[in-house]
């Protein structure tokens, strides 16, 4: 399709639509408080200011009314005329249930509107469906993501005044290196051959502790994570992702009935276990399980312990823990249930090694150990 273009990120890709509307310097963007900071950096990076929506505590998302909260209290200090764009976001792959309603809002006043699917499987835009509704939308492809080719974004622009300035942008887009496509082909064959969620937690050690000395090609850098433009950082896809991309995005579709089976799965044996379970919105195909815990932190500890596979993000409003929020414009406080989600919510897997004796296991041991 003439309106889709492949990225190096996710993150990237949001560079890239940001920088295709032209926004100035100072000019501000609402994004969800509860969210990746790799997510918010593409805002600073080019000089635009990030305000925040706080979340709905049942659904992660942002509502309408968050939205209207930060657009009046921007207004309020006389900034009105410097709000320009706002990012939805469908977190754990949960659609966002009052998007359309935020579009048109959005509308009225005049903003742009990205939707931020990096949880949500490319699969599934079309009309009426996440990604479809905004005027842009981005997508990832990264390790956690519904389908993987190591790295990659997919950005998709929707407003057809500006698909001609995303193709320019991606056109003078970097190719990556050889070098690091080869490391990154490698590092997908390992993962697809010797993943499981038994080595979960050392696989994570490994990966992490590779990535931070330059051994490897890692999610996000550590220059990355301190906030810093990375003078490569506007790259489009290689070859050999892309390769990837349209290979898994192919199979990704047939892991459907199995993931939807899943979701059901841990309806009910959180159900029978007296947890509560997400009340996730029809249709969605999450990417992970969210529940929320009181215990959080020694429910990871001990998961690690027992080799039980249970995610931690967000582990703050902005993950991950250790960021550079300077320059960011946060505010912690101000978002009461961005920070309470990010203490109390784990999320239990998905992906295509799961089945249904090892969701049963994640439950028993969650049961015994919550608090």
């Amino acid at each position: 399709m003439k309106n889709i273009f492949y990225f190096y990120k996710g993150r990237v890709a949001l560079y890239a639509i940001l920088k295709a509307f032209g926004l100035k310097k100072n000019e501000i963007v609402i994004i969800p408080a509860y969210t990746c900071i790799v997510a918010v950096y593409p805002i600073k990076h080019l000089g635009l200011v990030p305000n925040y929506a706080d979340i709905d505590i049942e659904t992660y998302n942002s509502p309408l009314k968050e939205y209207i909260k930060t657009y009046n209290e921007i207004c309020a200090s006389g900034k009105k005329d410097k709000i320009k764009a706002i990012i939805i976001q469908h977190t754990y792959g949960n659609m966002n249930n009052e998007t359309k309603d935020i579009c048109n809002w959005a509308k009225k006043n005049n903003l742009f509107v990205i939707e931020d699917c990096a949880h949500i499987n490319i699969n599934d835009y079309g009309f009426d469906k996440p990604g479809s509704f905004a005027d842009a939308s981005f997508y990832s492809s990264q390790w956690n993501k519904p389908f993987t080719t190591g790295l990659g974004g997919i950005a998709v622009m929707n407003n057809v005044k500006f698909v001609n300035k995303l193709k320019e942008i991606h056109k003078i887009a970097l190719n990556p290196g050889i070098i690091e496509s080869i490391l990154l082909m490698f590092e997908y064959l390992f993962y697809k051959i010797f993943f499981s969620p038994h080595f979960f937690w050392f696989f994570k050690k490994i990966l992490n502790y590779l990535s931070d000395r330059g051994l490897l090609v890692g999610s996000s850098t550590e220059q990355e994570l301190k906030g810093k433009y990375i003078k490569d950082y506007l790259k489009k896809m290689g070859i050999i992702q892309k390769l990837l991309f349209f290979l898994e995005k192919k199979k990704s579709k047939l892991t459907y009935p199995k993931r939807i089976k899943l979701m059901k799965c841990y309806d009910r044996l959180l159900t029978e276990n007296n947890i509560r379970a997400f009340k996730y919105t029809k249709g969605s195909i999450l990417l992970r399980y969210p529940i929320f815990v009181k215990n959080k932190n020694e429910i990871l500890q001990k998961a690690e312990k027992n080799k039980i596979e249970i995610g931690d993000w967000f582990n703050c409003p902005l993950h991950p823990h250790g960021s550079n929020v300077d320059g960011l414009n946060f505010n912690i406080n101000k978002y009461p249930n961005s920070n309470e989600a990010s203490l109390k919510v784990i999320n239990l897997p998905l992906h295509n090694k799961i089945n249904i004796k090892r969701a049963e296991k994640i439950v028993k041991f969650i049961r015994l150990n919550k608090l």
